[in-house]
């Protein structure tokens, strides 16, 4: 029902591009360049984001049925806050080992 890796490598290359486009037009490759076209870059990036996602849905609604499509676009939409949930602690435990164990010394 999601995106195979074929797929996914196309959305991240689009993702790559459009920054490096923005640049090789303006004709500057310097940070103060980029800072500038920032806002649009984010714009163009939010609606290749939607387009996706969009996109996909209507496909699966397409090719499965509507019911199958939302329920893959209430996934999509609920994996990364479920993601934080499941895996904050590991952030802690990669900066500071010493918090993650639990000492063995009495």
């Amino acid at each position: 029902m999601g995106l195979d890796t074929r797929r996914k490598t196309l959305v991240v290359a689009g993702y790559l591009l459009i920054p490096i486009i923005h640049l090789a037009i303006a004709g500057s490759l310097t940070l103060a360049t980029f800072r500038s076209m920032l806002p649009t870059i984010a714009l163009q990036w939010f609606l290749l984001t939607l387009t996706v996602v969009l996109g996909h849905t209507a496909y699966l609604v397409w090719k499965h049925d509507f019911r199958s499509s939302m329920i893959w676009l209430v996934k999509l939409v609920a994996d990364p806050v479920t993601d934080i949930f499941a895996y904050y602690s590991s952030i802690f435990r990669t900066l500071m080992p010493s918090l993650g164990r639990k000492s063995t010394a009495t």
